[in-house]
């Protein structure tokens, strides 16, 4: 892994993100709540700038607003989530 960022907005929800480097096939990845893009990558620094770079604006026009969706989905806690009704992840 490369990067990570996660923050608990409370309890139960965590923002998070992550950049991983596959070595084999030599791949950028970024993961994060309903996207998971993937980029090619011949080790060069102003590759590697341009696919970060990428993955910024990925984030800023998609990630926030998917994960400001998802603050807006109820949550349950453990036990709310046995009531009948109550929709589970």
């Amino acid at each position: 892994m490369l990067a990570e960022y996660e923050r608990r907005i409370d309890e139960i929800f965590v923002q998070r993100f992550s950049i991983d480097y596959d070595f084999v096939v030599k791949k950028l990845e970024l993961k994060t709540v309903g996207i998971t893009e993937t980029r090619s990558f011949d080790g060069s620094e102003e590759e590697f700038r341009r696919t970060i770079s990428e993955f910024a604006d990925i984030m800023h026009k998609e990630g926030y607003k998917n994960c400001d969706k998802a603050l807006k989905e109820p949550r349950y806690s453990m036990a709310e989530q046995r009531k009948p009704g109550n929709i589970t992840a």
